[in-house]
């Protein structure tokens, strides 16, 4: 799970901490966001992925989180097509 994996620079990796700095009101987030925004899809999968494979209900319950908190936010780039 290239999620939790220390330094990873996966797209999910990056995604969740944008998630945690979204959460801490840090603007980092924006900058997390918009470093993966190619990749932003992939990136909710692989969370997904990682939910389904984690045992411990805390964590499967932030990694569905930051699905979740990723909803509006996809379907906004995909009405815009921001490029």
């Amino acid at each position: 799970m290239s999620v939790f994996r220390p330094g990873s620079t996966s797209p999910s990796a990056i995604l969740f901490d944008a998630w945690e700095s979204f959460n801490n009101r840090s603007p980092k987030a924006d900058e997390n966001i918009r470093s993966i925004k190619l990749d932003l899809a992939a990136a909710v999968d692989e969370v997904i992925d990682a939910a389904g494979q984690e045992w411990e209900p805390t964590w499967q319950r932030k990694l569905l989180s930051v699905r979740v908190s990723c909803q509006a936010f996809l379907s906004l780039i995909w009405q815009l097509r921001i490029p």
